[in-house]
């Protein structure tokens, strides 16, 4: 295996830091490209800017600066570590080590500072800690030999790609990423994101009401990701979108690995294009289908997240095959602190394992099972230590009994579009994977078997978003090229060339539009009483559920309009222009107001009023702009909410049963 030199050492940490350079134009093309919402089409707006040079050169150029400055300290930390064994194994890594040590460096610097960390001064702080990690890994390949990620022109290429590819893909999504207006998801990632711009760990106070249920500890690492980018770009809709595009090649990268892992084959070139494809199919499928939203998807929630709790889940299983114990222990640990999806992964790939592997592994297996149960116990006596250090309580809104309760509270088996998630997420050629299990090694069947297991417990639920599909629809993938690392035939790879471009079709918006709703009424509403800071502000804003129908209601999107309260208030408090002539009004209790308006709901000491009634009768049965994707990935709206489940042919209410198990309180039902 080729070894770094201190010249070669050198020589990447200074294109590292040119490179990142670029993230210097964020702020500023922050607000420029955002401010094109002003006057862009929403009906048209893809490819329609009327300032080329901002979308094609400087939003490009900030971008991929900002990917690199991001990903630089851990790349360089994964060289000094000796972790750079491959081009794939060190992205992976040093994403990994960039989340840790970046955001343990920022809380450092903003508890010093006193102040948000944020624009040149993230930026000059990121760049010095990539010169002290580049210092490092020089000094370490004087004193050692480490090992070279990237030793001739193939690797070169990947590490090239794995930039550039995810910059190309956000210019054609630029209207989805800047201008389409929050929904529900994507406004709470953005606040609980924002979070970490005063404080060092994410967890709302009391004051912020139920949206403090999330995040909780199984929901901790999260927000650190696209905190980077606020602090970048500023606040606005984009910064808690682009991490997802930094994940893509991740997540590549960690299928790759894993591929390889425990005496596998890595794919060729072809296979890894292929890879691609599927990767681009399930993007787009975040991007446009997976959401509660009636009216559009934000990648930023859930697809950063799945993005995440796949590459934590990949890198563990990576670790695994190749028995590098404290890694593995590392990232479930990460795993679990990013989403209640790894649990199951995990838990799933320890029985896949033993199941499929000979002779039994007991001694190997009891070991890992008692290292999960010990993360599982770590973590549940985490949000005692952050009391005890006061920070605000972790949320509770992913507890396991919580979870079980709401997911399971209505079952049903009549849901056959379900196998179509997962048939055309990834290009349809990966499922051949199951009618070639004996060709088929150890590992290959495990990840099989986790496929199924993750696609039978989420099949049976009444009520599953599309996004609770995603490992189902990504397992297969690997398990392919786990059976086809030598290379697929010419005939059979036209074949799944195919499958990949009829995938990616079908995974496209059903139009050319973007939604613009969130924003047009939260623009119209007055906030008197609240400031941006003030976490009673978030509570505050559920007293705006009275002006329209809630999203779960059965007239939406039909017959009437539902909106996400705390998409309102990001609009009411960030960028509604002064001097508006207010439709809406957000009043805390005792404010003076110059209006006294209808007052239609009250939550605590806040009010939510109207100034103009026709306007908002208007509104109420509007049917606004969609950029939903086509139909074969949208689930019916019974199908979203655990509360209407029973409105479809085959449901059995089971809530009773759970409640009395569990004893747990009153069932959802």
């Amino acid at each position: 295996m080729p070894h770094l030199s201190p010249a070669r050492t050198a020589r990447i940490t200074g294109l590292m830091l040119l490179l990142s350079l670029g993230a210097l134009l964020a702020p500023s093309v922050g607000a420029d490209v955002t401010g094109l919402v002003r006057v862009v089409d929403f009906d048209a707006p893809y490819f329609a800017s009327g300032r080329p040079a901002l979308m094609y050169l400087l939003m490009p150029a900030a971008v991929l600066g900002a990917f690199v400055l991001v990903m630089a300290p851990g790349l360089l930390l994964a060289l000094a570590l000796g972790r750079g064994r491959d081009v794939h194994a060190w992205l992976v890594d040093g994403f990994v080590l960039s989340l840790l040590v970046l955001s343990a460096c920022t809380a450092i610097l903003q508890r010093f500072a006193d102040a948000p960390l944020t624009g040149s001064a993230f930026v000059a702080s990121c760049l010095g800690l990539t010169f002290l990690c580049g210092l490092l890994a020089i000094r370490r390949s004087r004193i050692g030999q480490i090992p070279d990620p990237v030793p001739d022109r193939g690797a070169a290429r990947v590490a090239a790609l794995s930039l550039a590819l995810p910059v190309l893909l956000v210019i054609p999504l630029a209207p989805k990423v800047f201008w389409e207006s929050f929904n529900g998801d994507g406004a709470h990632a953005f606040w609980s994101a924002r979070l970490l711009l005063s404080q060092s760990i994410p967890f709302f106070s009391p004051e912020a009401g139920t949206i403090a249920d999330w995040p909780g500890v199984s929901g901790l690492t999260y927000p650190y990701v696209p905190s980077w980018f606020l602090r970048m770009f500023g606040e606005v809709e984009a910064a808690v979108r682009l991490p997802f595009f930094l994940l893509l090649p991740i997540l590549h990268a960690s299928i790759v690995s894993l591929t390889a892992a425990a005496g596998g084959k890595r794919p060729g070139a072809h296979g890894q294009w292929l890879i691609g494809a599927s990767l681009l199919s399930f993007a787009l499928i975040l991007v446009y289908s997976a959401t509660y939203n009636p009216y559009m998807a934000d990648m930023s929630m859930p697809g950063v997240m799945d993005l995440l709790v796949l590459v934590f889940a990949f890198a563990a299983y990576t670790a695994h095959a190749r028995r590098e114990r404290v890694w593995l222990a590392s990232m479930v640990l990460l795993g679990l602190m990013t989403s209640p999806a790894a649990l199951t992964m995990f838990g799933f790939m320890l029985l896949a394992v033993f199941a499929t592997t000979r002779p039994l592994p007991w001694r190997r297996t009891l070991f890992e099972g008692l290292g999960l149960l010990g993360c599982m116990v770590l973590l549940s006596g985490l949000g005692w230590v952050f009391q005890a250090l006061g920070t605000p309580a972790p949320g509770g809104e992913h507890g396991v009994i919580g979870l079980l309760r709401e997911n399971y509270s209505v079952v049903s088996v009549v849901s056959v579009e379900r196998f179509l998630y997962v048939v055309l997420a990834c290009g349809i050629y990966p499922l051949w994977c199951f009618v070639v299990w004996r060709r088929a090694d150890a590992l290959a069947r495990a990840l099989m078997l986790v496929a199924i297991a993750q696609f039978a417990m989420y099949y049976v639920m009444g009520a599953a978003a599309l996004h609770y599909f995603v490992p189902a629809m990504v397992l297969p993938v690997i398990a392919f090229w786990r059976v086809h690392g030598s290379g697929v035939g010419p005939r059979p790879l036209a074949l799944c060339w195919t499958g990949a471009a009829v995938c990616v079709f079908a995974a496209l918006p059903a139009s050319t539009a973007i939604h613009g709703a969130t924003r047009e009424i939260g623009e119209q509403i007055e906030v008197v009483g609240y400031e941006p800071d003030d976490p009673a502000a978030l509570d505050a804003s559920l007293a705006l559920f009275g002006l329209f129908q809630r999203m779960s209601h059965p007239s939406v999107p039909e017959r009437r309009y539902g909106g996400p309260p705390i998409g309102w208030l990001y609009y009411a408090l960030f960028t509604r222009e002064p001097g508006t002539e207010p439709v809406y009004g957000l009043v805390r209790g005792g404010q003076a107001t110059a209006r006294e308006g209808l007052r239609i709901d009250e939550q605590g000491e806040a009010e939510a009023r109207v100034y103009d009634e026709e306007a908002w009768r208007r509104m109420q049965t509007a049917r606004p702009r969609s950029s939903l994707g086509r139909s074969v990935f949208l689930v019916p709206r019974a199908k979203l909410f655990a509360f209407r489940a029973t409105e479809t042919w085959g449901a059995v209410r089971t809530g009773a049963i759970i409640e009395r198990v569990t004893g747990s309180g009153e069932s959802p039902d």
